[in-house]
């Protein structure tokens, strides 16, 4: 996206997205005016933008009363605003103003939590790499960034948040380590174990 367009801006309704992978984005990833939930997302790899009501993150919370959800997801590994006046300590991965806020409902991936107000539960992973793949298009028509497995997003989810399938159509859960577990997976993406042997380059 440009400078500030962000991949979504959502002014007014209530959104749910699932299974999404928001990436490669500058001027922010998502920007919500309205309530969201956000379950099974893989945020990464973005930058913000400059000039909404504060300098945005890849992902935002803007407005009085909204309050944006997070469950089984990624937020990490995006960049800070490249925009002049931004600053060097712009937060790279969320924003909240006006009102707005950003709330864990846990078993998420979370990076540096500057300007997110965000306060993370003892289910949440506290890192800034998850050891990803490239994106790529991994056997589907939407690119994706796959778990290697040796990432911690590899059996980190909650269960009873859990999507039936991936991004792509993959059932979870999946035994993506081969340790004799199927556990749901944090992000858009379910590893699966190969029918051979578990790499960390397969693509489905």
């Amino acid at each position: 996206t440009s400078a500030d367009g962000a991949a979504l801006f959502n002014i007014s309704g209530t959104s749910y997205l699932e299974n999404v992978t928001v990436v490669g984005n500058r001027g922010g990833g998502l920007v919500f005016n309205d309530d969201a939930t956000l379950v099974n997302l893989t945020i990464t790899g973005n930058s913000g933008g400059c000039c909404w009501v504060t300098t945005s993150a890849a992902l935002n919370a803007f407005g009085s009363g909204t309050v944006v959800t997070l469950v089984n997801s990624m937020l990490a590994g995006n960049s800070p605003s490249a925009a002049f006046f931004a600053g060097p300590d712009s937060p790279p991965n969320c924003v909240t103003a006006d009102g707005g806020s950003i709330v864990s409902l846990g078993n998420n991936l979370l990076g540096d939590l500057a300007g997110c107000e965000l306060s993370p539960l003892p289910s949440d992973i506290l890192a800034e790499d998850a050891d990803l793949n490239p994106i790529g298009p991994n056997g589907v028509l939407v690119p994706t960034l796959n778990p290697r497995i040796t990432s911690l997003l590899v059996d980190g989810g909650d269960a009873d948040s859990c999507p039936a399938g991936d991004a792509r159509g993959i059932s979870r859960p999946e035994d993506g380590n081969g340790d004799g577990s199927a556990s749901c997976d944090i992000g858009a993406v379910e590893l699966r174990e190969d029918g051979l042997f578990v790499s960390g380059f397969e693509e489905l």
